[in-house]
């Protein structure tokens, strides 16, 4: 099973751990970090740093969620490759995580690609899918 690390701004990624919860039981293997105001971007990557070696010492592959493309959680998360082992999507939504939280327990990290296929997938326009089926 491998480890999930959502790190966001703000309190999202607490929040979609505490709601995926609700959906789908407590989890093990996963934490949330937050980028707050004021929050010190150095002792946060080694904080990140850290958490994902120990996991890769005990030979736990480890999947980092961010939530924004180009903001301060992905850069921080593309300055640590190469340091530590990981993969890393970014976009990150209930969605993505629930589909990754259901993925552990039979698929691997290379299966990221059929993950985010199926996070995408329930992104749609409700309205449009109403006017579709006659509702």
């Amino acid at each position: 099973m491998f480890k999930v690390i959502v790190f966001t701004h703000g309190r999202l990624g607490e929040e979609l751990i505490n709601t995926s919860s609700l959906i789908m039981g407590e989890q093990e293997d996963i934490e949330s970090y937050s980028l707050m105001p004021g929050c010190d971007l150095d002792e946060m990557k080694q904080t990140l740093l850290c958490a994902i070696r120990q996991a890769n010492a005990k030979g736990q592959e480890v999947l980092v969620l961010t939530d924004l493309m180009y903001a301060t959680p992905f850069n921080i998360m593309i300055s640590l490759k190469g340091q530590c082992e990981f993969r890393h999507l970014t976009g990150t939504n209930l969605a993505l995580l629930t589909e990754a939280l259901n993925a552990r327990s039979d698929k691997g990290l290379d299966d990221m690609c059929e993950i985010c296929q199926t996070a995408q997938e329930g992104i749609m326009d409700a309205d449009e899918l109403i006017r579709r089926v006659g509702v």
